[in-house]
């Protein structure tokens, strides 16, 4: 829902130029990042935007599409609230 409000100007978005084998080095080192969200929420909607923006290769988990998803973070963040980004 926010990222199309967000995504409207994805065009003329400002995204970071990096070479292969930079990008190559910051996908290995966001690998073990998730970011824990859900679709209506608009500070998840801007994060999300700026993970693309940066071209970060960031995995994503909806705590409002699993169930799993929402125990690992209050188990493991003691909040359910998003955005949040966890380092595993």
């Amino acid at each position: 829902m926010f990222d199309e409000w967000f995504d409207k100007d994805i065009k003329t978005e400002k995204t970071l130029s990096r070479t292969d084998e930079e990008q190559a080095h910051v996908d290995k080192e966001t690998s073990k990042m998730v970011l824990y969200h859900y679709e209506t929420c608009m500070f998840c909607a801007r994060v999300k935007k700026t993970i693309r923006q940066l071209k970060l290769n960031i995995r994503t988990r909806d705590i409002h599409l699993d169930e799993t998803h929402m125990r690992e973070l209050v188990t493991n963040g003691g909040k359910p609230t998003v955005p949040c980004l966890r380092i595993e």
